[in-house]
């Protein structure tokens, strides 16, 4: 083998392909799993959004929106990385419905990056992952909020809760639903099972999160 074939197999085995575009990149340059174009494109929100429902402001500030100074939300705070839209979106699309393991790590890490923005300063006793029905879970095999849960876990030492809440009624996708219709779909859908809470405080973890049904 000649030396520039040799520089060449070494290239290639010290470089990989971004997780996002599919581009080859060194791995010095991969950061999270993404080159450096698809990093700056996965950035969390940082400032300008409600802290009660998530909507993003064209604005620097952190504040209440008029719809949760007026509607008493039944948690009191929510975090997030970003809105679901463009390439974060195509991600969790990609892990959801084509289970691919690299992308499940880069989304556990973003969800972990969010929670370090919004909860440093208050560290919850336990992570429940919002359950699919069981008929769900079979034709996934995984929970996709279980999975992105797991780097929160792992790196703050906090324990995952899986069994806590159940999915009592195999519901219908909530894309496309509106407001009301999303409502209805999960009325009685979720029960909760007879283990005993203390007054922990709990962070409930879901991938997307539209009009806050689910959550509710």
């Amino acid at each position: 083998m000649y030396l520039p074939e040799v520089k060449k197999v070494f290239k290639s085995l010290l470089a990989r392909r971004c997780i996002v575009c599919g581009e080859v990149n060194p791995l010095e340059k991969l950061d999270l799993g993404c080159c450096p174009d698809c990093k700056q494109g996965l950035h969390p929100v940082k400032n300008g959004f409600c802290p009660g429902c998530g909507f993003v402001y064209f604005s620097e500030d952190v504040y209440l929106c008029l719809d949760c100074r007026e509607k008493n939300r039944p948690w009191s705070k929510l975090g997030f990385f970003n809105q679901y839209t463009g390439m974060l979106r195509n991600l969790i699309i990609d892990f959801k419905f084509n289970k691919h393991l690299e992308t499940s790590k880069l989304l556990q890490k973003l969800l972990h990056w969010a929670y370090s923005i919004h909860y440093k300063h208050s560290t919850p006793d336990m992570l429940i992952p919002v359950p699919l029905h069981s008929k769900r879970l079979c034709q996934r095999g995984f929970n996709q909020s279980k999975e992105m849960a797991r780097e929160i876990s792992l790196q703050e030492n906090i324990p995952i809760y899986s069994r806590i809440l159940k999915r009592v009624k195999n519901t219908r996708s909530q894309l496309g639903l509106s407001r009301e219709q999303r409502a209805e779909n999960l009325t009685r859908a979720i029960g909760v099972e007879n283990i005993a809470l203390n007054s922990e405080h709990v962070l409930l973890v879901d991938d997307i999160y539209t009009t806050g049904s689910t959550m509710k």
